[in-house]
């Protein structure tokens, strides 16, 4: 942001620069120039407004991403607890029988 305010200081001193200019321009010369102030004011404003929209994006962008780092998180305890209660040496049963006692005793778990 303080970029912006320089930027804001910069404009303000071309503007003051351009009322001591008019005094020895034409009228078309001032009519050019004052255009030209107005066309940076506006381009000026619409940066501000650019950069206010990509600083809230980047903000918000940032704001899920911590909640998804939360939530990995909590789903990696989950899983550790799992694999604990479960047990890491025993063995997977090859058959639908012994499949079927698995997963009950994981619903219960």
């Amino acid at each position: 942001m303080q970029s912006l305010d320089h930027g804001q200081l910069k404009l303000t001193a071309v503007s003051e620069l351009s009322k001591i200019t008019f005094r020895n321009t034409t009228e078309d010369g001032c009519e050019v120039i004052d255009a030209e102030l107005k066309r940076l004011d506006s381009d000026y404003s619409d940066l501000k407004l650019t950069t206010q929209r990509a600083k809230e994006n980047i903000q918000q962008k940032l704001h899920h991403w911590v909640d998804l780092r939360k939530k990995a998180e909590v789903l990696s305890i989950w899983i550790r607890d799992m694999e604990l209660k479960l047990g890491s040496d025993h063995e997977y049963g090859k058959d639908l029988v012994e499949k079927k006692l698995l997963l009950e005793r994981m619903k219960v778990l």
